[in-house]
């Protein structure tokens, strides 16, 4: 996929996840002190709403990052 620097991006979307199972998602690269912008940080979802409904992703700045991990509970 070719992306530019104005392209938004509203969900993102999980594929091969066990549909039963639970998984927490926690932004792991945070500056010390400073709080996550994406609103479903260290929330449980199941793979089957992860692979369905997908997550809501915060912000759109350009030149941005944010790196994120995906535990099965």
């Amino acid at each position: 996929m070719n992306t530019r620097r104005k392209d938004l991006f509203s969900k993102v979307m999980f594929h091969g996840l066990d549909a039963q199972k639970k998984y927490r998602i926690k932004e792991i690269n945070l500056v010390p002190g400073t709080k996550s912008a994406q609103p479903d940080n260290d929330k449980v979802f199941t793979g089957e709403y992860l692979m369905n409904m997908g997550l809501r992703w915060p912000g759109n700045s350009p030149l941005t990052s944010a790196v994120f991990e995906l535990t099965g509970l």
